[in-house]
This record gives C-alpha cells, sequence and structure tokens, in this order.
C-alpha cells in the first residue's frame, strides 16, 4: 500500500561547519579560514570540540554589511 500524501521535510541546520559557512558566504573554505584568523568573521560556537558557526548570526551579519568581528561583537552586546 502506497501513500502518495507523504510530504518530505527537510531541516536546514541552524549550526554548521566552516566549509559550510564559506559556502554561504560563497567563497573557499581556505578564504573562510583567512577572514576568521584576522578577525572579520562572527566567532564560532563550541559544540563539545567542534567549532560551528549559528547560520542566523551570518545572516544578520551580512544583513549588516559584514563588519569586523571587533566591531560585530560590540554591536551585538549593544543589542542584548
Amino acid at each position: 500500500m502506497s501513500n502518495d500524501n507523504q510530504q518530505v521535510v527537510t531541516i536546514e541546520p541552524l549550526l554548521v561547519r566552516a566549509e559550510q559557512a564559506a559556502k554561504l558566504l560563497g567563497i573557499s573554505r581556505s578564504k573562510f579560514y583567512s577572514m576568521h584568523s584576522a578577525g572579520l568573521v562572527p566567532m564560532p560556537i563550541r559544540l563539545i570540540d567542534a567549532p560551528r558557526w549559528d547560520v542566523n548570526e551570518l545572516k544578520n551579519w551580512i544583513q549588516n554589511r559584514c563588519p569586523s568581528r571587533e566591531v560585530w561583537e560590540r554591536t551585538m552586546k549593544g543589542r542584548r
């Protein structure tokens, strides 16, 4: 018996690895790591021992014209 009404649910990740974050930004993984080392992207969240970037924070950061990490952290601190 087949159920033709089945729906496929796609779950979008909330936290992503550096490779996925780079893809969201349209840059290479090595460029993303260079930007991370230079303090040009938001800090990752540590999930156990693995760095993960918050997709919503990255989107918000982009909407705010990609400020440096220092400026971004001050901006976010002011919003809390």
